[in-house]
């Protein structure tokens, strides 16, 4: 099996991860839109709390799997790749907040969404930078296979 496949695979199961977190509970779906709770202004909706952090970090960290797991399974990392995977979880993010406009009890809000994006961003940073330096450590083994020992 090619490895861009399991990475592939892996980003398919963490995007249900990522959809099943964002929109819980399930029973609080309503027919009518709240969008008098919207929070039009990143980071406006917070004062420096601990609970508003840790949301900020939670967000962060669900979305920085997305941005990884989609670089790493692509074979060869350029900017279009790069922004396939912001695209992605912007579309993501921003589809989760949208749910969460017919909810009673979520509050949709854009500093979510910003930080969904720095975690799909970090994580796709990442992907980038050990997948580089992984094809190095090939090429490199490969390059010692093929020179001849005297």
């Amino acid at each position: 099996m090619h490895s861009g496949f399991l990475w592939r695979v892996l980003w398919a199961l963490w995007v249900i991860v990522v959809v099943g977190m964002t929109t819980l509970p399930w029973s609080d779906f309503q027919g009518e839109a709240h969008w008098e709770k919207v929070c039009w202004f990143p980071c406006h909706d917070t004062t420096l709390s601990k609970l508003s952090l840790l949301n900020a970090l939670a967000n962060y960290l669900l979305f920085l799997p997305l941005g990884y797991l989609y670089v790493r399974g692509r074979s060869l990392v350029t900017g279009r790749v790069l922004l396939e995977a912001i695209a992605l979880a912007a579309l993501l993010s921003l589809g989760a907040e949208l749910y969460q406009v017919f909810t009673h009890f979520r509050v949709p809000s854009i500093t979510d969404v910003v930080s969904n994006l720095a975690g799909a961003i970090i994580g796709a940073a990442l992907a980038s930078a050990s997948g580089n330096r992984s094809a190095a450590i090939f090429n490199l083994i490969r390059l010692s296979r093929q020179t001849p020992v005297s």
